[in-house]
């Protein structure tokens, strides 16, 4: 899944800001826990 800049902002800010689970974040945003993964371990766009 390709995710835009918005997604991945949301994504960057629950986990790192927030301290919100990758697995609650895939849930809350319906997406894949493997996609959340991916944003938060690296730096993709």
């Amino acid at each position: 899944m390709i995710v835009d800049v918005e997604l991945y902002g949301q994504i960057r800010k629950m986990h790192t800001h927030e301290n919100i689970s990758q697995r609650e974040i895939a849930r809350r945003l319906g997406i894949s826990r493997n996609t959340v993964k991916k944003y938060c371990d690296g730096n993709h766009v």
